[in-house]
Formats: structure tokens, C-alpha cells, sequence
């Protein structure tokens, strides 16, 4: 059994809601509410990882990926995994993306707000996403509070293929290193999409009210510009075997991915995610 975290009104398109907690099944999209009332002791004395799709991402597709993600980082005693939905789609693929930004960003103010609330007692945060879901959980990291007990208000901070300007760091996002012990950012040269789609969207999405810069790459193209804090560590992806933007979550359909000898590239980049959320060193890439 999941736990996830749902931003989201309904499960294709619609807009973005209050965070509530339901529990499901990778391969299904029957979510059971949990009670509101028994949040805090979900999470009380635990090191959670709340983790987030990307854009274009469905109600069900999120649920599949990510609970497939879950059953490859095999939580451990003390750990809680919980993905998070939010409505980065619409009825018609990819056209809504210059308009996604703004329900990112609010997705991360609804984010930071249960998180303020209901894991106060949780033994750590951490935070972890794919593609525009870097700005939702960049969203929630800025506006995180201090809890009594812990160094920072996150323990890691995991973003992987960011499709979020490589200079965020330095400019709208520039507290958010000092709101975690540790930040991980995996970036792939070869990532097509982020090479070619998000400039042209980046630039429409600032005529949408966007804030940030329309001459930027992509944080997960080629890892952060400027100087960044010392608990800031970029790693790129080798450019063999290649790495597009759809290789690091696993797949989104309803049956489980089969097990692979090599492993799958989606695997190998789930693996840097348990690495950097267990604070362990990096083998790869």
C-alpha cells in the first residue's frame, strides 16, 4: 500500500486543491481517503520522502509511477514514502504547459502548508521530484518553517531532470539551500525535451505571469549556473547510455516494469534518489 499526498481536484486536468491523504495501489486508481485527523501519527518519528511527478503527468499515471518508484527504493524501518499528485495536465497533452507553472507554484504553497502542519513530528523531511515537479517542491521548500529538533527544515532535497531555470538557485529560489542539510540535482545533457521544448515553453509560461527568466536553461539540462551553497551537489548524467527526460521515473502503465539484466535507466537513476535521501555516496553517475 501507497500513501499519497493529492494537490489534485480530480484525476485528469481540473485545478489545484488542499492537500488530503489517500492510500492505493500502483495499478489502480481506487484511492482510499485516510482521515484527516490521523495525519500527524502517519508520520510521527519518521524519515519521510515525499516525492512528485512532472508535467503532463495524469491522476493515474502519477499513481502508477510512483508507486512503482516506492517498490523500487524498498523504504526501510522508519522511513515513509508518500507520492505526490498534482495537476500538471490537461484534456489536451503538452499545449498547457506555458499555464502549468502557475499550478506548480501553487501546488508547493499547498504542499508546504500540510507540511507545516501535519509532519511536525515527523523525524525528517525530504523532498524529491522529476521535471516541473522541481518547482512544486521548490515552492515548498522556500516557504518550509523551522521544527523544533531538527538542523533545517529539510533533511535533502532531491531534483531530478528540473525543469526549472538553471540559475533559480541564485535568484527566486536562492533560500532554499539553506533550508536543507543536503541538495541533489541529477541533470542529463542528452535530455531532449529540456534542450529543445522548455526554452520556447519557459518563455511563453512568463507571458502567463511566470517570475522567472525567459533567457535561462533548464536546471536539469546541464546543473546549476552561478555559485550555490557548499551542500549543493550537481551530478551529470555520463552521455552514454543516453538519458532523455522520460528515463528516470518508471513507467506510468498499470502492470508492474519488468526486471531487466542490465537494469532499466529509470532504475539506475531511482537508486541515486535512495542514495541521496539515505545520505549515502553516490556510485552513479
Amino acid at each position: 500500500m501507497t500513501l499519497y499526498v493529492s494537490l489534485r481536484q480530480s484525476l485528469r486536468a481540473g485545478s489545484v486543491t488542499t492537500a488530503r491523504v489517500f492510500a492505493g495501489r500502483a495499478g489502480s486508481t481506487d484511492l482510499t481517503p485516510v482521515e484527516a485527523s490521523t495525519y500527524p501519527t502517519l508520520f510521527r518519528g519518521k524519515d519521510v520522502l515525499l516525492a512528485a511527478h512532472g508535467f503532463n503527468v495524469s491522476g493515474a499515471e502519477g499513481i502508477n509511477a510512483l508507486g512503482w518508484l516506492e517498490a523500487r527504493l524498498q523504504p526501510r524501518a522508519g522511513e515513509c514514502f508518500a507520492g505526490v499528485l498534482w495537476p500538471g495536465d490537461w484534456w489536451i497533452p503538452a499545449v498547457n504547459y506555458p499555464a502549468e507553472a502557475a499550478d506548480a507554484v501553487q501546488s508547493g504553497k499547498h504542499l508546504a502548508a500540510f507540511c507545516n502542519k501535519h509532519l511536525k513530528d515527523a523525524r525528517s523531511l525530504s523532498l524529491l521530484s522529476h521535471s516541473l515537479g522541481g518547482r512544486v517542491m521548490l515552492e515548498t521548500a522556500k516557504r518550509l518553517v523551522p521544527v523544533s529538533g531538527r538542523e533545517t527544515p529539510a533533511r535533502v532535497i532531491c531534483l531530478t531532470a528540473a525543469a526549472v531555470d538553471n540559475d533559480c538557485l541564485t535568484r527566486q529560489y536562492a533560500t532554499v539551500p539553506g533550508q536543507c542539510r543536503t541538495f541533489a540535482n541529477l541533470a542529463s545533457n542528452n535530455d531532449r525535451v529540456l534542450k529543445y521544448a522548455y526554452p520556447a515553453g519557459d518563455f511563453f509560461s512568463d507571458l502567463f505571469g511566470d517570475n522567472d527568466s525567459p533567457w535561462s536553461g533548464a536546471l536539469g539540462l546541464k546543473g546549476p549556473k552561478g555559485a550555490v551553497g557548499s551542500n549543493v551537489h550537481a551530478s551529470q548524467i555520463p552521455d552514454t547510455p543516453p538519458y532523455d527526460h522520460g528515463n528516470y521515473l518508471p513507467p506510468s502503465a498499470s502492470t508492474p516494469p519488468a526486471a531487466t539484466n542490465p537494469p532499466q535507466l529509470w532504475e539506475r537513476a531511482a537508486d541515486f534518489m535512495a542514495r541521496a535521501f539515505r545520505d549515502q555516496t553516490q556510485t552513479w553517475p
